[in-house]
């Protein structure tokens, strides 16, 4: 109880910044949940919603079971309400933030975390996705829970912790769509420091991993074989193979989508505006010749492979998989907002005026990129003439 009270004696101040921010970030994703399309589901809502309305149902088709079992539970807390229906990817949508902030946070300090967090947070692929009962918001943080786990694994000599964590994303992996192809990119890149931790992990650690794991693998392997049908579902690639013309083309698009056009579905996206606002692509563009000029960096080979992997699952999937690029591409944007920053402050390094003014213009664009999406979001997405055509279905 002591080293409670003196923990929080010590960082009362992150506590309190802490919770503000998490107020305000539930705020943001629950404000007018039900009533800003006019208390009505769009088509792939309704059956996402029905899906998971029986729990034989999931036991059967375990794929995208963390959504699932969310879903499920508030569902049985009200069936009939369209802000319970949406809850479970609000849930998915904060839990991305705050683990996007403790990797830019780790990587690059705090100050570029709050600022990155922010433009991720109120991006508009974020507040579409994370308001959206489909289900989509769990790949926002299939390639975040890796590359988190990743960086630590690569630092830490908790082997135990280690092992255990490694346990929990592979068993998080095995029953999330496409997040297998990322579990065996990030295994094979950071092998080295897996393997170590295997090795000097207790003996106990060990056996409770192993039985872990041979649950899950048992029972996705089973489900697997008595339906054979969700195989392509798990992989994350359609039922149907498109054309190669068409593969080709949505591949390209996974670029033009974050800088040029964004996707024509109304349920997901406003008249074809990039995803990027004009800053994030900026500082994207400068990240990116940040880790080009640093490739042989283990950071930037994991950021390349991932977003390589996401690139492709769009490819197949189409626009709703940009929600495994999105996060890659905003930790890219991250690093250029830190570079550009550290870059003025080597220039003024004595100087606090000039040092203030750069932190203080930097923070007003951000403030200014928020604005512009949560605009874009909450008013002229809602007032398009396509929401209504778009969301008609009652719960």
């Amino acid at each position: 109880m002591r080293k409670i009270r003196s923990a929080i004696a010590d960082y009362w101040q992150v506590f309190l910044l802490s919770a503000a921010a998490l107020i305000a970030l539930t705020f943001l994703y629950t404000y007018r949940l039900g009533s800003l399309t006019g208390y009505k589901l769009s088509s792939a809502e309704i059956m996402a919603h029905n899906n998971d309305l029986d729990w034989h149902a999931l036991v059967l088709n375990p794929i995208n079971a963390p959504y699932k079992l969310f879903d499920f539970i508030f569902i049985k807390i009200n069936a009939h309400n369209v802000g319970f229906a949406r809850a479970s990817a609000v849930i998915f949508a904060m839990l991305a933030c705050v683990m996007f902030y403790a990797i830019v946070d780790r990587w690059h300090g705090m100050r570029s975390a709050v600022l990155t967090t922010m433009l991720f947070a109120t991006s508009g692929w974020l507040l579409h996705v994370g308001r959206l009962a489909t289900g989509d918001s769990v790949m926002l943080i299939i390639p975040l829970i890796f590359i988190m786990f990743a960086s630590w694994l690569a630092k830490t000599e908790q082997h135990g912790r280690a092992l255990l964590f490694m346990t929990f994303a592979t068993g998080v992996a095995l029953f999330t769509p496409g997040a297998m192809w990322f579990l065996i990119a990030a295994f094979l890149l950071y092998i080295k420091p897996v393997a170590k931790h295997i090795y000097y992990a207790k003996f106990w650690e060990k056996i409770v991993s192993i039985i872990a794991l041979a649950y899950f693998a048992i029972l996705l392997t089973y489900v697997l074989i008595r339906s054979p049908e969700l195989i392509k579902a798990w992989l994350a690639i359609p039922a149907t193979m498109p054309h190669l013309l068409t593969l080709l083309t949505q591949w390209a698009n996974s670029g033009l989508y974050l800088f040029v056009r964004g996707p024509s579905d109304a349920s997901l996206w406003l008249a074809h505006i990039p995803i990027f606002d004009l800053f994030s692509a900026f500082m994207f563009l400068v990240g990116a010749y940040f880790y080009i000029r640093h490739i042989r960096n283990q950071r930037a080979q994991l950021l390349g492979i991932f977003a390589l992997i996401a690139s492709l699952l769009v490819a197949f999937q189409g626009a709703p998989a940009m929600s495994y690029l999105v996060p890659v591409a905003y930790l890219v944007v991250g690093t250029g907002l830190t570079y550009f920053l550290r870059r003025w402050l080597m220039v003024f390094p004595r100087n606090p005026i000039a040092r203030g003014i750069g932190i203080g213009l930097i923070s007003l664009v951000v403030v200014a990129a928020s604005g512009y999406h949560i605009y874009s979001y909450f008013i002229a997405w809602r007032y398009s003439p396509a929401i209504t055509a778009v969301f008609q279905e009652h719960v």
